[in-house]
């Protein structure tokens, strides 16, 4: 097996998960640039997973943290109380 196709099999999006997934972005943040995210996003969309989410604060990546804290708490404390995540809306 190439090192690139195993590579590939295990980055982020190459497969479906049942798992809901939450991604997080600060506007101001450079390196990874937000279109990164959101491509991330897309490829999840691709392979057909269910209930994904990207959530962009203002900020860079301190400020966006603390921002997203009590949200991204919420968000947990829901799955964890069984309540479904919602679901993926693809670009």
């Amino acid at each position: 097996v190439a090192i690139r196709d195993t590579l590939e099999a295990n980055s982020p999006g190459a497969a479906p998960t049942d798992v809901p997934l939450r991604i997080v972005h600060g506007r101001e943040v450079e390196l990874p640039p937000l279109v990164i995210s959101q491509l991330l996003l897309t490829r999840y969309c691709r392979v057909g997973t269910s209930h994904a989410s990207l959530a962009v604060y203002d900020g860079d990546s301190i400020g966006a943290n603390s921002g997203a804290e009590d949200d991204t708490i919420r968000w947990l404390q829901d799955r964890l109380d069984g309540r479904p995540a919602p679901a993926t809306e693809c670009p």
